[in-house]
């Protein structure tokens, strides 16, 4: 709840009409939308090379790798916490039907993901 402005009573209203696990889900959600956002801008301005420098300055706290097109780097640092980047990868993977053996290779199998998003806008 400490995400949400005080204007208007936001945080107030939030907090009388969400239960915390439905809010938990929600920010969650906006998560890995903004991870995904960010890494195909990175992506698409640069390459996959420049995409796994990022994913692994990003693990050790560091957003610097990713580009700051579209406030990419910003919104990212804003809503993604980098101690929450692996259980965030794992969880997109899963969710695009990718079966996940070895957690050692999320991050590359990830960039694959991202990819192949790329291929299917163009």
């Amino acid at each position: 709840y400490k995400l949400f402005t005080r204007d208007n009573n936001i945080t107030e209203m939030l907090m009388q009409n969400l239960s915390r696990n439905v809010l938990e889900k929600l920010l969650k959600e906006e998560e890995k939308s903004i991870l995904i956002s960010s890494s195909r801008t990175t992506f698409e301005k640069y390459d996959s090379v420049q995409l796994a420098r990022a994913l692994f300055k990003l693990k050790s706290g560091d957003y610097s790798g990713f580009t700051n097109e579209f406030n990419s780097r910003d919104r990212l640092r804003m809503f993604v916490d980098s101690s929450e980047v692996d259980e965030l990868i794992h969880s997109i993977l899963l969710e695009n039907g990718y079966d996940l053996d070895d957690k050692d290779d999320e991050i590359w199998i990830y960039i694959e993901l991202i990819e192949k998003m790329k291929e299917k806008t163009m």
